[in-house]
């Protein structure tokens, strides 16, 4: 595992970590740095503590200390009665500030109503009040947001389009044309997928890396959009479906959530084109499917699932045994 993926937040599975080296680039790391990387050792199903070895000498240990800086769009989002930490006469000048510019673009009743809607609180303030400004000055922003309950997902490139443009984003065009192909991820391969946007520039990395923003960062703020649009404009389309599916990448909630616990999408079609497990079943929750997988076993699983080859089956059992050992801690 590489040093700079471990740092960058990525928990690993294995026992132990090797670091060939005690650099991050051309600089060494920190103590903080090296206690971060211990700590994300093990921290997937079997292990709850990993071991980490380095084959150079490891950064000697030292006192740190943490300078927490607040940025305004965190400031903005705190209470001014109870913040919950300490404040100065200017951050909460700030607060104040904030407040009355969402009361005066959506109304008072509105803006008590939804600020403390989880998905709006999530939402960073200066992104927010940009979604208030454009709803409230035009009714038909985004362009054509009817469309995004349709199934012919060239029509959601309008509205796609608009909403995409204030986001922070440097590759915006190629995220828009990602956004209207993936709806099909779950019928399509991979290498499917790849031969129907590898025209327009897009590689394998960018479509995980699309896919993740897609699911986590467009399909909030289209949350925010719809909960806004709905208050402003309560004879709206609601495109809270759309948002549903975005946040799973337009999977089968339950195959996205597999996909977390290391069973790739690819094998799970397998396992429901094999009528084993209803995958594709929303209603049901994770951890009644594991409980399902429990039961079935690996043995069966590998006799009855069609064209399981050496590699899935090795991706396989490794799944079975952590969900094994997540069921077993969960009993202790």
């Amino acid at each position: 595992v590489s040093t700079s993926s471990i740092i960058e937040g990525v928990n690993t599975q294995a026992e132990s970590v090797v670091l060939w080296s005690n650099k991050n680039g051309a600089h060494k790391i920190d103590y903080f740095t090296f206690r971060n990387i211990i700590g994300r050792a093990g921290r997937m199903f079997r292990y709850f503590v990993g071991r980490v070895y380095m084959l150079e000498e490891p950064p000697s240990q030292e006192n740190t200390k943490l300078r927490l800086e607040f940025p305004d769009d965190v400031v903005k989002k705190l209470d001014g009665n109870d913040p919950g930490i300490k404040l100065n006469n200017e951050q909460y000048v700030k607060i104040q500030r904030y407040q009355d510019e969402m009361i005066e673009l959506l109304g008072t009743d509105i803006w008590h109503r939804i600020e403390r809607i989880p998905q709006i609180r999530s939402c960073k303030p200066s992104m927010l009040k940009i979604i208030a400004e454009k709803l409230k000055t035009d009714s038909n922003w985004p362009t054509n947001c009817d469309a995004l309950q349709n199934n012919n997902t060239w029509e959601w490139r309008d509205a796609l389009g608009d909403i995409i443009e204030i986001l922070e984003y440097h590759r915006k065009g190629h995220l828009r044309y990602y956004a209207c192909a993936c709806s099909n991820g779950w019928k399509m391969t991979i290498k499917e997928l790849y031969n129907t946007v590898k025209d327009y520039g897009i590689t394998y990395e960018d479509i995980f890396t699309f896919e993740r923003y897609v699911s986590f960062n467009l399909s909030s703020i289209i949350a925010v959009i719809n909960i806004i649009r709905q208050e402003l404009y309560p004879n709206s389309s609601n495109i809270a479906n759309f948002v549903y599916k975005a946040s799973n990448a337009f999977l089968p909630k339950i195959v996205f959530q597999l996909e977390e616990y290391g069973l790739p999408r690819m094998i799970s079609k397998k396992i429901q084109n094999a009528g084993l497990i209803n995958l594709e079943d929303d209603s049901k929750e994770i951890t009644i499917v594991i409980q399902e997988f429990n039961t079935i076993g690996i043995e069966y699983l590998e006799q009855k699932i069609p064209n399981l080859h050496s590699f899935d089956k090795y991706i396989l059992k490794h799944f079975m045994n952590g969900i094994r050992c997540i069921t077993t801690n969960q009993k202790n």
